[in-house]
C-alpha cells in the first residue's frame, strides 16, 4: 500500500506530534499539497505570511505552535480566513486583546494575558465564559472594582489559572476580598505578583484564606513575587501548607522576605513537586537548604543565593558542596537555573559532569569567566540531551565562543552569551551553529562589522559594536538568506543617533528588504 495515499487526517494527527515550529513548517512543507488537510494548509499559509511580515509589526510577535498567541496579531481577511480554519488544531489559544472575530471550537482552552482594564475583562466574560481557563490581571487601572472581579471570576466553570499584579496604590482589605473570591473558584495554578513598591501586609487571616485551598484542592501551582512583609510566624503557616499540597508541582518563591525565613528549620517540600524556584536564600541557610532539597524528583529548580563575600572561602566552600553534593541527587532534574551565585573553580568540574544530562542551562553572573566556561563547553560534546545554553554575563570573551562553537552538540537549539566580551572572532565561530540554532543571542558584545553574518535567524545583537558596515551586512545576508524562518535580527542600538548620515543609510538598504520584520534597527514606538 502507498503509505502517502492515507487520508489528510493521519498527516494531521502527525503534526501534532510536532514540538519545534520549524520541525511542523519543514514537515508540511514536504507533504505533497494534496495530503493536506484544510487545517494544515492554513497553518502553512499563517507561517508563510509571519515570514512575510504580514501578521504582526514584527515576526516575533506571534507564535504559531505548538500554541496559538495571536496577542500582537493583525490580520486582513485572508488571513482571517485561515485562522479560523486551523483553529482546531490548538487545544490552547493565547490571546491579549479581546474581541477575537472567530469561532471558539468547543476544545479549545483560552489563555488570556495581560488584562489591563475591566472593560476588556467584562468583554471577556460576555465572548467566551466557557472556554477561558487561564487569566492574566493587571490591577493598576484605578477603574477596577474588586467586587465587580470578584463576581465575574465566580462566573468562569473552567477556570485553572489566575495570574495577577497587585499594585501599591490598593488596600489589603480590597486584597483579602480578591484573595478570597480566586480561592473559591476552580483553579489549580495561582501567582501572585507585587509592586516594588508594594504595601501590603500579609497577614494570619490572608495565610488561613490560602491554607484550605492548598491542602483540600488539587493545586498543582503556587507563585509569591516580591512579597515584602510577612512576619516569620506567617512564612512557617504557609511553608506548612504549602508542605501538605500533595499535589503541588510547581514553588515559586522570589520574595527576599520569604528568603529570610523560608530555611530557618529544616522544610519538607511535596513529594510531588518537580518544578522549584527559590531567590535571595541567605548564605547561611544554604546547608539546610541543601537538605532540603537533597533527592526530591525536581525536573526544573531555578536558585538565587546571597552571597555577601565577606568571607569569600567558605562562601566558595558552600557553592561548591552545593553543585558536587546537592545536584547530583536531583537525578530527574533537566533545567537548571543559577543567578548570581558565583561558581568558584572548585565547582567547575563538578556542574560539567551534572550538565550532561540536563536539557536547559541558565547560568547568569556566575564569575566563570573564560577558564569556567571552558571547562564546561569540554563537556558539550556529551551533552546529547542539552537544548538551551545561557551563559550570561560571566564576562568571557572570544575563547570561550570559539570552545562553545566547537563544542556544541547537535541538540543545541538556543544559545545566549548576550552581556559578555565577546568580539567579532567569536561571532564569526558561532555562526557555524547557525544552521542548527533556532536562536541566539549576543546582545551587549563588543562585535564589529566582521562578525555580522550573513545566514542569520533569530538573532540579538543589540547595543553591540557593529555600526553602519554591520549593519548593511546584515541586511545583505538577509535578502538572501535560507535560514531565516521568522524571526528577527535585533540591532537596535548600534548605530549612534549622532550619526545621522549613517542612521539614514541603515534605513533605507532596511526599506528595500523583502520582509523589513527580519531586522528591528529602532525601538518600537510603544512596549508593552
Amino acid at each position: 500500500m502507498d503509505p502517502l495515499a492515507a487520508p489528510s487526517d493521519v498527516w494531521q494527527h502527525i503534526a501534532i506530534f510536532l514540538d519545534r515550529p520549524a520541525d511542523v513548517r519543514a514537515y508540511l512543507e514536504a507533504l505533497p499539497p494534496r495530503l493536506l488537510s484544510p487545517p494544515l494548509a492554513s497553518l502553512l499559509a499563517l507561517m508563510a505570511a509571519q515570514r512575510a511580515g504580514r501578521l504582526a509589526a514584527t515576526a516575533g510577535d506571534v507564535r504559531l505552535w505548538p500554541t496559538l498567541d495571536l496577542s500582537n496579531a493583525s490580520v486582513d481577511d485572508d488571513l482571517a480566513h485561515h485562522i479560523a480554519t486551523c483553529l482546531g488544531l490548538f487545544p490552547m489559544l493565547r490571546l491579549q486583546v479581546v474581541g477575537f472575530p472567530y469561532a471558539m471550537p468547543r476544545t479549545t482552552r483560552l489563555e488570556l494575558t495581560n488584562l489591563s482594564s475591566p472593560t476588556a475583562f467584562m468583554t471577556a466574560l460576555q465572548q467566551w465564559p466557557d472556554a477561558i481557563t487561564s487569566l492574566s490581571l493587571d490591577l493598576r487601572d484605578g477603574a477596577w472594582s474588586i467586587e465587580a472581579l470578584a463576581h465575574g471570576l465566580a462566573s468562569l466553570p473552567r477556570l485553572e489559572a489566575i495570574d495577577v499584579f497587585w499594585p501599591s496604590t490598593r488596600s489589603d482589605e480590597a486584597f483579602a476580598t480578591l484573595l478570597q473570591a480566586i480561592t473559591a473558584t476552580p483553579i489549580t495554578s495561582l501567582a501572585l505578583r507585587f509592586s516594588f513598591d508594594s504595601r501590603l501586609n500579609w497577614t494570619a487571616s490572608l495565610t488561613a484564606l490560602l491554607e484550605p485551598w492548598l491542602t483540600t484542592r488539587p493545586v498543582r501551582s503556587m507563585a509569591v513575587h516580591d512579597l515584602k512583609a510577612i512576619d516569620e510566624a506567617c512564612v512557617l503557616a504557609l511553608l506548612d501548607a504549602i508542605a501538605r499540597c500533595e499535589t503541588l508541582e510547581t514553588l515559586v518563591l522570589r520574595s527576599v522576605v520569604l528568603a529570610r525565613s523560608l530555611f530557618k528549620r529544616r522544610l519538607a517540600f511535596p513529594k510531588s513537586l518537580t518544578t522549584l524556584e527559590l531567590w535571595s536564600i541567605p548564605c547561611v541557610d544554604l546547608d539546610r537548604a541543601m537538605a532540603s532539597l537533597a533527592h526530591l524528583a525536581l525536573h526544573t529548580l531555578r536558585f538565587s543565593v546571597l552571597f555577601p563575600g565577606q568571607h569569600k572561602r567558605d562562601e566558595d566552600l558552600a557553592a561548591t558542596r552545593f553543585i558536587s553534593e546537592t545536584l547530583p541527587t536531583l537525578t530527574s532534574l533537566r533545567t537548571l537555573e543559577l543567578f548570581s551565585f558565583p561558581l568558584p573553580r572548585e565547582s567547575w568540574r563538578p556542574l560539567s559532569l551534572v550538565l550532561q544530562r540536563l536539557q536547559q542551562v541558565y547560568l547568569y553572573e556566575n564569575k566563570l569567566k573564560d577558564d569556567g566556561v571552558s571547562v564546561l563547553a569540554a563537556a558539550l560534546p556529551a551533552c546529547h540531551h542539552l537544548q538551551t545554553l545561557h551563559l550570561i554575563s560571566q564576562k568571557c570573551t572570544d575563547r570561550s565562543a570559539i570552545a562553545i562553537a566547537n563544542g556544541a552538540p547537535t541538540s543545541l537549539r538556543a544559545l545566549d552569551l548576550s552581556e559578555n566580551r565577546i568580539g567579532s572572532d567569536g561571532a564569526i565561530a558561532l555562526s557555524r551553529l547557525l544552521g542548527q540554532l533556532d536562536a541566539i543571542d549576543l546582545n551587549d558584545n563588543g562585535i564589529g562589522a566582521d562578525g555580522a553574518a550573513r545566514h542569520l535567524r533569530q538573532v540579538g545583537l543589540m547595543y553591540t559594536s557593529i555600526k553602519r558596515r554591520g549593519v548593511l551586512a546584515l541586511v545583505s545576508g538577509l535578502s538572501h538568506s535560507p535560514f531565516f524562518q521568522g524571526g528577527a535580527v535585533v540591532v537596535i542600538g548600534t548605530v549612534g543617533r549622532d550619526r545621522p548620515n549613517d542612521v539614514a543609510a541603515c534605513r533605507q538598504a532596511i526599506a528595500r528588504l523583502p520582509n523589513q520584520s527580519m531586522l528591528q534597527f529602532e525601538e518600537p514606538d510603544a512596549m508593552f
